[in-house]
């Protein structure tokens, strides 16, 4: 019922902001599939009213000019809360994901009821092994009834169409259960952002690549947000190339310097893997 300004809202392209009346305007791109908003601090994560997972995106229509969101804001701000991640479950049969509710799942939903803070999650690909009938499987077993807590979704190249081979068309069963595959939200005094690095060519051939179309999409969101913010990026393959020289986002670089200046934590999955690495990058 209140309008509220400086949302930032995008078509994965270009990125405008909400003005005073709540009310945004931008040119479509003919590629984008999406409008959605970047989740301001201080609001609840929409959930979807099918899937129960975060909703803060709307598919384009051809004949649809206009577009509504309504947010619900916190009770108080979130000045800490704690942040749970999910790397590969790779699920292989309909088994398996209920094993992920039993367990991680559980565990997940006992930890948050526990904390004494608010908790998110995010997982960072490979939902499934390339069984993307699945998916329904997952979204099920991810859903705030079996974890207790809203889960951000990051693609991996297990969730990629191996039959396909254009990029953008082997993403498409992963949007139809998750949404935009590049977004952003904020959550306390921290800017989320999540970004698709993996270049797919079909039959599980791939790159470790950031699209140029991402990269421009980011230089923008990254406009509306002050260098005293925490930015936290979620991706499926690592940027850094210390643990794995064979497996790491090529553009890293791009990415590093569109970074400068900020505080940066990077999340990925993919190594099958725990560790940690300080990045410590010149950019030239």
């Amino acid at each position: 019922g209140n309008p509220v300004p400086g949302v930032v809202v995008s078509d994965g392209f270009t990125c405008t902001q909400t003005d005073a009346e709540g009310q945004y305007v931008l040119t479509r791109n003919a590629e984008s599939g999406f409008v959605f908003y970047s989740l301001p601090s201080g609001y609840k994560v929409n959930m979807h009213k099918t899937y129960k997972l975060p909703k803060f995106f709307t598919k384009l229509k051809p004949e649809t000019a206009r577009y509504d969101f309504t947010l619900t804001a916190l009770d108080a701000p979130e000045t800490r809360f704690d942040l749970i991640c999910i790397g590969d479950p790779q699920i292989n049969e309909a088994a398996h994901a209920v094993r992920f509710k039993r367990e991680a799942a559980k565990d997940i939903r006992e930890y948050s009821a526990a904390a004494d803070i608010p908790c998110y999650a995010i997982h960072l690909g490979d939902l499934v092994n390339n069984k993307w009938a699945l998916y329904s499987n997952m979204v099920v077993a991810l859903q705030p009834e079996q974890t207790g807590i809203p889960v951000f979704s990051t693609i991996g190249n297990h969730d990629h169409d191996k039959a396909i081979t254009v990029d953008a068309d082997a993403d498409a069963s992963f949007e139809a259960a998750f949404g935009p595959t590049y977004y952003s939200y904020n959550i306390g005094d921290c800017h989320f952002v999540v970004l698709d690095d993996v270049l797919y060519t079909g039959s599980s051939s791939y790159t470790a690549d950031i699209t140029d179309e991402q990269m421009a999409w980011l230089e923008q969101d990254l406009k509306y947000v002050p260098k005293d913010k925490l930015i936290i990026i979620g991706l499926h393959i690592a940027t850094s190339r210390r643990n794995r020289p064979s497996s790491h986002v090529a553009d890293y670089k791009e990415l590093y310097a569109l970074l400068d200046g900020y505080n940066v934590r990077i999340l990925s999955g993919h190594s099958h893997n725990n560790y940690t690495t300080t990045i410590s990058e010149t950019i030239e």
